[in-house]
């Protein structure tokens, strides 16, 4: 009987898990309708290989993109999308999920790097010689993020005062580059699907900058 008991809530639980899916992608197709995107259930294919190569990409196990919007205007295509990956195991799993914004641009000639809020274990690993790109001109900056890329000085110029400051100002968000793709996200936080355009504004902001480069 609790063994009956035990399934019941199992699949109940599923049950809800999946109706909670269902709802969200629905509310995702509304506001790409509205948005004048495409909607995919699975993305990651659809993506260029620079953001599938990626750090975020590249961690954890069980990768998944879904309820990607896509829309082409002009030179530039913005996809938005559901990044989930999984780490650990046992008691110690854990699912991490973030929405993610691509924009890809031939304005756009980045080097390959990695920004992230800088935390405690970054402090420690650069005791060790984990690499972190510092700007003297701007301390704040250098404070709060951790920058780090394969070929230093190509990056040093990509950043210059105008990325510098914005990323003074907007705190906490996480970005890559290669070549013509930028990706902007704010780690293991997934957006309201309401809050998507603003998202994507704030992302092309970042671009703006880059494309001054």
């Amino acid at each position: 009987m609790q063994i009956l008991l035990l399934f019941g809530v199992v699949l109940l639980i599923g049950g809800i898990g999946l109706w909670i899916d269902h709802r969200r992608a629905q509310l995702i197709k509304t506001v790409a309708d509205e948005l004048g995107f495409v909607y995919w259930q699975d993305g990651l294919y659809r993506l260029p290989n620079a953001a599938n190569q990626s750090n975020l990409f590249s961690r954890g196990r069980s990768g998944r993109l879904k309820n990607l919007i896509q829309r082409e205007q002009s030179d530039v295509t913005v996809s938005v999308g559901e990044y989930a990956y999984t780490t650990g195991g046992g008691k110690n799993r854990r699912r991490h999920r973030q929405t993610v914004v691509f924009i890809e641009s031939e304005k756009l000639s980045l080097p390959q790097f990695f920004l992230a809020p800088e935390n405690a274990f970054h402090k420690i690993g650069k005791l060790f010689g984990y690499q972190d790109i510092n700007f003297n001109t701007h301390p704040d900056f250098s404070k709060r993020y951790l920058l780090r890329g394969t070929n230093e000085v190509s990056i040093r110029s990509a950043f210059h005062d105008g990325v510098l400051s914005f990323f003074e100002e907007h705190q906490r968000v996480c970005v890559e580059g290669s070549g013509s793709t930028l990706m902007y996200y704010y780690a293991d936080r997934l957006h309201n699907p309401r809050k998507w355009e603003q998202l994507i504004a704030g992302a092309f902001k970042a671009y703006e900058q880059f494309s001054l480069s």
